[in-house]
């Protein structure tokens, strides 16, 4: 899926953004790198090893790998060497491995590990590394994605494949033989293989942090651009002859796309790569010392140790001149108090993606790396957009959405899921990340969250990596990390997991006070729990879900309140939220249930609309109620009867074929999930404009004075109809009606402002807590003028409708029906019958709140 974008950007493109108004799309603003023609038959391995005749000195003999542990040293002559015979080893051990076969390979970081990948790379087979502590299920998972046919490991993770049938066996890299193959004496040139730039090279596997384990597919066109990327970076700035040899320490494990592709960059480059088995602090500190180590990839939580931890300053790490950080967003705090620590180290931000075979952007330089909280510029010959994840409209700068990627970098796609590849990459070749973000005027990228860890707020999105950077602010504070928290009234609260400093004792009181003071009322952190450690992947990737198990016991583990949707005609569920992957989707009413149709219809139009686009909700399906039908029996519960004697009401909620016309605003993403915005006749039409009522409504329960409030139109001669608000105020508060306009206003389109604020003691709602607009306009507008968006309704609590009582019996459930025309009732807000036993008022267009006492 990779796209290559040859073409010069044009002159509609602001030289500083990178932004092109006509294209709404994001360019490079670095020089466009040369690359190999795309026909031209090439492997990473031959690319890469041609790098190093550029070197200007002399590299036999410099080292290329570092055990930090044992001390065991590689010179680049010795590994080039052991490239050579393993691969010429391999086509003798295996003579039926061929170009297109994946290799499995199951092991710590080691000297041996890159010479096992270039080798393998030079045959055309493509790697497939995966983490060596997996359990025996995910390597299994892994496994049966990549199909391969031969598989590397160690004596210590061998009985994690022993039951796998892998067709050629496997090799175990700390063994005698595998010592031969590396050191055989063999001829001078091995069997070439013609490789096609476009073949697979690696199989990389996606955290799974957020879903289900996926393998990412990267080509040798994909590595070699982002090779031809790095290996430019050397020509970057002026060159300093003071300037110390490279040397990199490796914090990240080699199976990771960081530390896989940060390999091949310092072999490109001639570097000296510092190594471990196993990452540890202060090995990682004295090694910086001890081999005078220049550069360090590192992910967010390790900045924040280097700038907490008194460990580093035992250790002399003046030698230190960059940390590439990546992974996730660092916190300006966090970097400005790294600055003052580590004056002469630059810290430089990036972002990539597994799927982008890493580094996306980056920041080059020292004034770059003053953009604080950004993650740099878009890297050499890559395209951006900012996608509107609701309208698919794409965004100029300084607005927030899904960030696309387009360039030689992006996979070719997800091995054996050809449904996830096709969800991921919309047309044109662009890579949907998941993640929200926007560019500044100066083509700064900066990223907000990930969409689906948003926390919903009372309509708000809380991003918890911002709370995170605050929280790691805290001096008392080692480590946090913030997850949703299901809460019946707010939807979600920020819950923060805190890993207090040796010997602090901050309470939970002063960690919510000190968010306080920072945020808006609405991204306050509401609960806090004390941790020893907080879960992370191998990238140092926030494991929320495991934090969300320790909070919620089994029957409500609910991550983004799971939720389901569904009516009375639909017979319950249409749609639901099934397992935790699904309950990720915040704010969402879950997928389309077992048998059901769904459409998203133009509520003007009429056309059916694509992912993304909001409409009318259109269902279709066997528990869609039957208008012929009158009667429902506890064998199929699920099926509605209809509008009993009410034909016309029944062929207005039906169009053609079946599809029953919720009256819900609603849109599905791009993975199925359906989002309600709000009922289509409550929406306020303001001039031309529509106004959901509810997300004023939760603007207003924000207000720290405000106790609840609902949203009514109000009809006006200009506009059609205006929003107006009904408060109650919190016990002591004398907001006032100004004061509430101007609340909303500041926060709002002018066209969605609150014109009207009335207070009341007490919001109407039916017993499931839906609001009874119409009761809040009954008291308001005199009886000749109760106009509920733009229908005439009846005086208050006056009838002349279809009357439903509805009886639960122990083997069936019978709708019964009453017509009753030009009746007029007039019941209070509570009603008794007295005689149908358990009977419930349910008439749907006026449904009054019962009495949960209701008479026999």
């Amino acid at each position: 899926m990779a796209t290559e974008t040859n073409h010069s950007p044009s002159s509609s493109v602001d030289p500083k953004s990178g932004f092109c108004y006509k294209t709404k799309t994001y360019h490079s603003l670095r020089p466009k790198i040369p690359l190999p023609p795309p026909s031209q038959p090439l492997s990473i391995t031959d690319y890469t090893l041609s790098q190093l005749h550029n070197s200007p000195t002399p590299i036999s003999n410099k080292a290329v790998l570092i055990e930090a542990t044992t001390g065991r040293r590689v010179s680049y002559g010795e590994f080039l060497s052991q490239v050579h015979s393993l691969t010429s080893s391999l086509q003798t051990r295996f003579p039926s491995l061929s170009k297109g076969h994946v290799a499995f390979i199951l092991a710590p970081t080691s000297v041996h590990v890159p010479v096992l990948y270039f080798s393998l790379m030079a045959l055309g087979v493509t790697i497939s590394p995966a983490n060596p502590i997996g359990s025996d299920s995910e390597v299994a998972h892994q496994v049966r994605l990549c199909n391969p046919v031969v598989s590397f490991a160690t004596s210590a993770t061998v009985k994690k494949l022993s039951r796998l049938n892998i067709p050629l066996g496997t090799v175990l890299l700390d063994s005698p033989e595998f010592d031969s193959m590396i050191s055989a004496q063999v001829a001078s040139t091995h069997r070439r293989v013609e490789i096609a730039q476009s073949d697979s090279a690696a199989i990389l596997y996606s955290s799974g942090t957020t879903g289900r384990v996926k393998g990412v597919i990267l080509t040798h066109r994909n590595l070699i651009a982002l090779i031809g990327g790095f290996v430019q970076l050397r020509h970057f700035g002026d060159p300093d002859p003071n300037e110390p040899e490279p040397v990199s320490f490796f914090t990240l494990p080699l199976f990771h796309v960081f530390g896989f592709m940060m390999a091949v960059r310092a072999v490109a480059s001639a570097e000296t790569m510092v190594i471990v088995e196993r990452f540890d602090f202060e090995t990682m500190l004295r090694a910086v010392e001890k081999y005078r180590a220049t550069y360090i990839p590192v992910s967010p939580p390790l900045v924040v140790a280097l700038v907490k931890s008194d460990l580093a300053k035992k250790y002399d790490l003046g030698s230190l001149r960059m940390l590439a950080c990546g992974g996730a967003p660092l916190g300006k705090e966090v970097t400005l108090k790294f600055n003052a620590k580590f004056p002469n180290t630059e810290i430089v931000q990036g972002y990539g993606l597994t799927e982008t075979g890493g580094a996306a952007t980056r920041a080059l330089g020292p004034e770059e790396s003053l953009q604080y909280g950004s993650a740099g510029r878009l890297a050499e010959n890559m395209e951006a957009k900012i996608v509107d994840p609701e309208t698919g409209e794409a965004l100029p700068p300084g607005q927030r959405g899904e960030l696309w990627l387009r360039g030689p970098t992006v996979m070719k796609g997800y091995v054996g899921d050809d449904k996830a590849t096709a969800e991921t990459f919309a047309s044109e070749g662009w890579l949907k990340t998941g993640d929200l973000c926007y560019f500044d005027s100066e083509g700064f990228l900066f990223i907000v969250d990930r969409l689906k860890e948003l926390i919903k707020y009372k309509g708000y999105q809380v991003p918890p990596v911002e709370l995170e950077h605050l929280l790691h602010s805290h001096p008392e504070i080692a480590d946090a990390a913030v997850i949703p928290y299901p809460d019946e009234e707010a939807g979600q609260i920020p819950m923060a997991f805190v890993v207090r400093k040796p010997g602090s004792n901050v309470t939970e009181a002063q960690v919510i006070d000190f968010i306080a003071k920072q945020v808006a009322p609405y991204k306050k952190v509401r609960r806090v729990s004390f941790i020893n450690s907080i879960p992370k992947n191998p990238s140092g990737k926030i494991l929320r879900r495991e934090l969300v198990a320790l909070v919620l016991p089994a029957e409500k583990k609910i991550y983004g309140h799971s939720k389901g949707y569904g009516l009375t005609e639909t017979g319950g569920a249409a749609t639901r939220a099934l397992g935790p992957e699904e309950s990720l989707q915040y704010g969402s009413a879950g997928r389309l249930a077992e048998n059901m149709e769904a459409k998203i219809v133009d509520p003007e139009t009429g056309e059916a609309l694509p992912p993304g686009q909001r409409g009318e909700l259109w269902l279709r399906g066997p528990t869609v109620m039957k208008g012929e039908l009158c009667y429902l029996i506890h064998h199929n519960p699920g099926f509605s009867a209809g509008y009993v004697g009410d034909d016309k009401a029944t062929a207005e909620t039906f169009a053609s074929e079946g599809w029953l016309k919720t009256g819900d605003l609603c849109y599905f993403d791009s993975e199925g999930f359906l989002f309600i915005v709000d009922r289509l006749k409550e929406l306020i039409k303001y001039k031309g404009y529509q106004v959901p009522p509810v997300e004023l409504e939760h603007l207003l329960h924000s207000h720290p004075e405000i106790a609840d409030a609902a949203v009514i139109p109000y009809p006006d001669e200009e506009a059609g109809q205006i929003p107006m608000a009904f408060v109650v105020r919190k016990p002591g508060s004398n907001v006032t009606e100004a004061q509430v306009i101007d609340f909303i206003a500041k926060q709002v389109a002018p066209y969605k402002k609150v014109r009207r604020v009335s207070f009341i003691n007490s919001i109407p709602k039916n017993p499931s807590g839906k609001i009874l607009r119409r009761e809040l306009v009954a008291l308001v507008l005199p009886a000749e003028k109760k106009i509920y968006g733009h229908s005439k309704c009846a005086p208050p609590f006056t009838y002349s409708a279809s009357i439903t009582l509805l009886y639960k019996l122990q083997v069936s459930i019978i709708l019964l029906s009453s017509k009753i025309k030009g009746l007029s009732l007039k019941f209070p807000t509570a009603v008794t019958f007295s005689a149908y036993e358990g009977a419930k008022f349910v008439d749907p267009l006026h449904p009054l709140k019962m009495n949960p006492n209701i008479s026999s």
